[in-house]
């Protein structure tokens, strides 16, 4: 992106988990250098976490190692998923971890926690990369706006479980707040609730 002369160039690394060959972690301290040399002002490291098969909302020590050396490696931001739950967001060396964005469109029939999340970090930029974090803030939302409810018609999942309406949302009020104090709880830093402009 180029505005008023100015040439914003974000780089995006995706890995499955756990790591091995092209997806170790020597790997992807080489391909964040990489990005860093061809002039990426923001790297981001997005890691499906499957070291697991719980479905919680917790922070796994872990998935916290390998954000942690994404960082030290020079990555900003560290984009994690997998359990399909929203869960903690760490401050790391003035960068961010954010656990788990949960699912915005998931194919999973019963699911009775259908939270999910809107991560937004505001950071200035330069040449050489983020200057200044000007703080982050948590939209919060559900996967389904749908108030039926489905029957324990198969083994997957919970019976009284939303309907899945694939029509996310969302989240204002109580329910929105009590997501996010969900999140704070699980998070080392404060985790303002955000708006949509």
């Amino acid at each position: 992106m180029e505005r008023n002369g100015f040439k914003l160039k974000v780089g995006l690394l995706g890995y499955q988990t756990p790591l091995s060959g092209d997806s170790s972690m020597a790997s992807i301290k080489r391909r964040i250098a990489r990005m860093k040399r061809a002039g990426c002002n923001v790297v981001i490291a997005y890691f499906h976490w499957c070291n697991t098969k719980e479905w919680t909302s917790r922070n796994y020590p872990q998935d916290r190692a390998m954000a942690q050396a994404a960082i030290n490696a020079g990555a900003d931001l560290v984009l994690g998923a997998h359990r399909h739950l929203p869960a903690g967001i760490e401050s790391y060396k003035n960068r961010y971890i954010v656990h788990d964005l949960s699912n915005f469109v998931v194919g999973l029939k019963h699911q009775r926690d259908n939270a999910s999340l809107i991560f937004q970090w505001k950071v200035s930029v330069d040449k050489k990369g983020v200057k200044y974090d000007e703080g982050i803030s948590v939209i919060p939302c559900t996967t389904t706006t749908s108030s039926e409810t489905y029957p324990a018609t198969d083994g997957f999942g919970e019976e009284g479980a939303r309907v899945n309406n694939w029509q996310p949302a969302i989240l204002a009020g109580a329910e929105g707040q009590a997501l996010i104090d969900r999140i704070q709880a699980m998070s080392n830093v404060h985790v303002p609730m955000g708006t949509v402009d």
